[in-house]
């Protein structure tokens, strides 16, 4: 009681947190807007329809290294949280390419870095899908290209209008005053 207009709830790093108290959640917190569930590793696609039923006003939802949802969860919430905004589904090892076909229409930001069964093909058609979605991933085969070299990266097409490359550079936006990209001829 008295958690219907709670907001905000943090809590990752809850490795037993259960699929079940999600539920209990869903039935109590219809305001809620931003949910931190990062390495919650008992939630299940059970919670996420749960959210999806009961906190539909939902706009941001970390669930980071949650390895036991999958995409039917996904799709769940994505179908019922019309307002989702961000939404980060890193290192969750059941989730596959075919969520980046359904990103809901008010969605800014997905993240999907480590996750195995997304492909960087994938990442590179919902740019063209949906070019109002930044898509952010892991891309290994950056590792060790030396971006100040005129054509470092090869005939490449990027749709999305975001990139990001992690572990020491980032690109954002179509271009960069960065000086290390400032010979980059696709950006």
């Amino acid at each position: 009681a008295g958690l219907e207009r709670l907001e905000h709830l943090d809590l990752a790093g809850c490795v037993d947190l259960t699929s079940h108290a999600l539920v209990m959640v869903s039935r109590g917190c219809a305001e809620l807007a931003h949910l931190e569930l990062e390495e919650c590793l008992q939630v299940s696609d059970e919670g996420l329809h749960a959210l999806a039923l009961g906190c539909t006003q939902l706009q941001r939802v970390w669930h980071s290294h949650c390895t036991n949802i999958s995409d039917d969860g996904v799709f769940a919430l994505l179908a019922g949280c019309l307002q989702l905004k961000q939404l980060a589904i890193d290192g969750c090892d059941a989730i596959s390419s075919e969520v980046l076909t359904r990103l809901g229409p008010a969605l800014e930001q997905i993240d999907v870095f480590d996750c195995r069964l997304i492909t960087e093909a994938a990442c590179t058609q919902a740019g063209v899908r949906t070019p109002h979605v930044r898509v952010r991933s892991s891309y290994p085969w950056l590792t060790g290209i030396d971006l100040r070299r005129p054509g470092a990266l090869g005939p490449m097409n990027l749709h999305n209008r975001f990139m990001d490359v992690i572990d020491g550079i980032g690109i954002s936006g179509p271009a960069s005053n960065s000086p290390l990209v400032s010979n980059c001829s696709i950006l």
